[in-house]
């Protein structure tokens, strides 16, 4: 699946269907049953791997998947947008109604909006909804996916907004190049990418 069905971006419907499309991709593959299994710092051993992903093809095996991750009380991420097991309660959810895409996406929705007021910035936003704060996705281990998916939302249809915004809020005509395009609108222009 390239992207998400129009009919699916109403069930959050505050977000640019860009920015859902670009976190989907990232988190799921687009994969409505995909789970992240969070392995515990002591128990990754030499490897380091934090993050253990499954790729079920239906919800019962999803089921069974998440089943074997709480029996070894362990972490988890479920769905399209990979809502984290210690959101459930606080959005009165379970893993099981977040195998449907459309529940996925209202609490990625109700997440991503909160931590896009609270931080006033699409990197914070980002940092916020990828680690629950706005500091420990801007460390240098976490950076990357934060640039990647700054990346990919520009690459997605804003680059050409972005740099013609940049332009005018700085009254300069020269081009700006990719990367200070990105970087601009990650400080300044986050709404590009919001409804």
């Amino acid at each position: 699946m390239a992207s998400l069905f129009p009919a699916l971006l109403l069930c959050a419907a505050s977000v640019h269907p860009d920015t859902i499309n670009d976190i989907a991709r990232v988190e799921s593959g687009f994969n409505p049953y995909a789970v992240a299994e969070i392995i515990p710092e002591r128990e990754r051993g030499s490897y380091g791997k934090s993050v253990i992903s499954h790729m079920p093809k239906s919800k019962e095996e999803a089921l069974t998947v998440i089943r074997e991750i709480e029996n070894r009380k362990r972490r988890y991420s479920v769905g399209l947008m990979q809502i984290t097991n210690s959101n459930f309660s606080f959005y009165s959810t379970s893993a099981e109604k977040l195998l449907d895409p459309c529940e996925n996406l209202s609490v990625f929705e109700k997440i991503i909006v909160d931590c896009y007021k609270r931080g006033r910035s699409l990197e914070n936003a980002l940092s916020c909804y990828y680690t629950g704060n706005f500091s420990n996705g801007k460390r240098k281990e976490k950076n990357l996916i934060i640039q990647v998916m700054l990346s990919e939302l520009v690459i997605q249809g804003t680059k050409k907004i972005c740099c013609t915004r940049y332009k005018k809020q700085r009254g300069r005509t020269a081009k700006k190049s990719f990367t200070q395009c990105v970087s601009y609108l990650a400080r300044n222009h986050s709404e590009i990418c919001f409804c």
